[in-house]
């Protein structure tokens, strides 16, 4: 699944192309969250590679943090949030950026926005069904230390399935700020020839 998920991420790379953003503070944050997301998600596939599973799978919750953070910026956020996360870094502006919202309050915030319904559905079921898991890892929980008794490959097969669900999400938003949206079209083709590699009834947006 692996090996496979390397070739779709090469598809949908292609499926994207080229893009410009317009020089408009929201359609610029929104790209650099895009930009972290796609990050995470190369990251993740390599420790994977590694066979550095617990750092995969902490990794989760920030591929899945920074997949959120875009749709809320591109959909949810107001001006003045926007603005606050366009701000040069400083101690001040960190602080102010600090107050943006927690995750679940982002997702809130993205439920009662105009985002696309199959968009809000696939983060939510992220956050419903893996929130505690990626916690665990992420602090050292349970389930990091206690790996060796339970069913590991699994909770690997399936981070890497969410994952790859977040990256489609991620080009998928890459193509509508990048003034391109006809490619979502693109990126669905590539999504059904790779449905094992997929969440279950995954739709990027």
């Amino acid at each position: 699944m692996l090996a496979r998920s390397d070739t779709m991420h090469a598809a949908l790379s292609e499926a994207v192309g080229t893009l410009e953003v317009p020089m408009v503070v929201r359609a610029t944050v929104t790209m650099d969250a895009l930009m972290v997301a796609e990050q995470h998600g190369q990251a993740l596939r390599h420790l994977l590679a590694l066979d550095l599973g617990v750092s995969a799978m902490g990794l989760l919750r920030l591929h899945y943090e920074a997949c959120l953070r875009a749709v809320w910026a591109l959909y949810a956020a107001s001006e003045s949030d926007v603005l606050t996360l366009a701000a040069p870094l400083t101690p001040g502006t960190s602080k102010a950026a600090k107050s943006l919202g927690m995750p679940g309050e982002l997702l809130d915030a993205i439920d009662k926005s105009a985002a696309p319904p199959d968009l809000k559905r696939s983060l939510r079921e992220i956050r419903t069904s893996s929130w505690d898991i990626m916690n665990s890892y992420v602090h050292a929980g349970i389930h990091p230390l206690r790996r060796h008794e339970s069913s590991h490959e699994h909770e690997l097969t399936t981070a890497l399935r969410v994952s790859n669900g977040l990256a489609a999400i991620t080009c998928a938003l890459m193509v509508i700020v990048g003034q391109q949206p006809k490619r979502q079209g693109d990126i669905n083709v590539v999504c059904v020839g790779y449905q094992e590699c997929m969440p279950p009834r995954h739709i990027p947006a």
